[in-house]
Parts: structure tokens; sequence; C-alpha cells
């Protein structure tokens, strides 16, 4: 039996790690998966990202496949392509996505159809078993899935708004490093809270723009990134800007394909030009 199953990227508009309730929008950067079903309990991975092989880390592959196991009785493995076009480890929820599209490809192959919201929660348990997210990042799995700006509870795992938004291009500033999600777990976010919190109250004004550039700001400042980015985004045109999730990446909104361009075109690091969706 085989299935296959699709999610994509997102970008951070409040960060859950100070205060639990976070937002999101979808980004037009898409994971495909195939899964074929085996007999024998097995996992075979093979990784793609940006049409370029990677070495597998296949923690959360194995966790997605024990969930599904736990929860419908399934006895095997599988062989299981990942084609992803979300650099890892940049902030931009490639593990939301590929748990999102991991589940969906295994439900597909064994023909079980389930509302998004509880496909979700299963790769949001799978996030939390292969220890790839610390809040279960219901916010950028939502995103990631549905699209649009995404707000939520992240402890409760429950969507509190969706606003399907007007398209935009994005541009995001991808940085040389990697930031594993597991080096955060010892920081204190506590410090931060009362300005993420004013964070999320723009966003349930309906000031998401506001929003993403204050919570840009406080956390690019707190981790050790700098403001530059941001700053020097909105003075090239971009209407907002903001750093994704835990970083490193920094991304912008403009409404055309030429300021979106030129937003960091002098800083000489890649940047990747794609859309909201």
């Amino acid at each position: 039996m085989k299935g296959r199953g699709v999610s994509y990227g997102a970008v951070t508009v409040v960060n859950a790690l100070a205060i639990g309730f976070g937002a999101a929008i979808g980004i037009n950067l898409p994971v495909k998966v195939e899964v074929k079903l085996t007999s024998e309990p097995i996992l075979d991975l093979r990784i793609t990202v940006r049409s370029s092989p990677i070495n597998s880390d296949d923690r959360l592959a194995k966790a997605v496949l024990e969930v599904i196991r736990d929860r419908y009785k399934f006895q095997g493995g599988a062989v299981i392509s990942i084609d992803s076009m979300i650099p890892p480890a940049k902030g931009l929820k490639s593990s939301s996505a590929v748990a999102n599209a991991l589940v969906l490809a295994f439900l597909n192959a064994l023909n079980i159809r389930l509302a998004p919201q509880a496909v979700i929660k299963l790769g949001v348990e799978a996030a939390f078993k292969a220890g790839v997210t610390l809040t279960g990042a219901y916010d950028d799995a939502t995103a990631s899935l549905l699209g649009g700006l995404c707000i939520t509870d992240n402890n409760k795992m429950k969507l509190i708004k969706r606003n399907i938004l007007d398209s935009f291009y994005v541009a995001i500033l991808i940085p040389r490093e990697s930031v594993e999600t597991r080096v955060l777990k010892y920081m204190d976010f506590s410090i931060i809270k009362p300005i993420v919190k004013q964070a999320m109250e723009l966003v349930l004004e309906g000031k998401w723009m506001e929003a993403m550039i204050l919570n840009g700001m406080i956390y690019s400042n707190y981790l050790g990134y700098g403001t530059k980015p941001i700053t020097d985004a909105l003075i090239n045109g971009a209407i907002a800007a903001g750093l994704s999730g835990k970083g490193p990446s920094f991304f912008a909104l403009a409404k055309d394909l030429e300021t979106a361009q030129d937003i960091w075109s002098e800083y000489g690091e890649e940047v990747i030009i794609t859309r909201t969706r």
C-alpha cells in the first residue's frame, strides 16, 4: 500500500516559547512525502532537501510510525521518501511540515481520512516523541497544514483563530549557521514574556504586522542575532519583517517581487523568495 502527503513551511508572527500562545503564517515551501507500507517492521528513509540528498535523521519518521502503529494497530514498517523545499534547522517550521506530511502519507496509505485538526495533533504527538519541539509547535503545525494566519493556544492544542490573508511575497534570509531546537531547552524565556504578551495582544486586535515586527525585535535580541536584518528590511521597502521561530532565518513581506528581491540583496547571503499561502 502506498500513500502521499504534502504540507508546507511557515513563518512566525508570535513565537510561543515565552507565553504558550503563538501565531504563524503559511508559506509556499512544500514538503512532499511518499510512503510504501511493508509487512516487515522496518524503516527505510530517504530525504532530499532542495534537490540534494542529505544524511537521514530518522527520529521524526520513527516517531510518526510509532504513533500510527499505536493508534491504528499497524504492525508493519515503511519505505519513506521525503522531498523538502524547506532548509532544515533554520526556523522555517521544517519539522512541523515533515510531521504533517508524514501523517498524511501514512493515513493515505491506510485509506484513513481525518479532519485537519486531528492530523495536526498526531503530528504534534510525534514531534514531542522525537524531541524536535519544545512547545508542541501547534501554531507552526496549523499554519503549515492550513495556510493563512493561525493563532493558537499551544498548551491546549487549540486553534483560536484563522485568517485568510492577502498574498504577499516573502523574502527569507538564510544564514549559513543552523540552530537545533534542543539548544533552547534551558533558556529562560520568562524574561521576555511581558513584551511577547503585547505582541499577542496586537495579533488578536488584527495588527499582525506590528506583532510580527515586535516579536522579531525582542526574540532576535534575546537570542543574540541582533535586529539589523529587520530594520534593514523595513528601510528597503518591506511592509513587515521578523525572525522566524528560533532563527536564525529572518523574513520580510513585500507587495511586489522586485522589492522582495532587493531587500537583502547587499548581504551576500542566500535569500529565498516565495509567497504566503
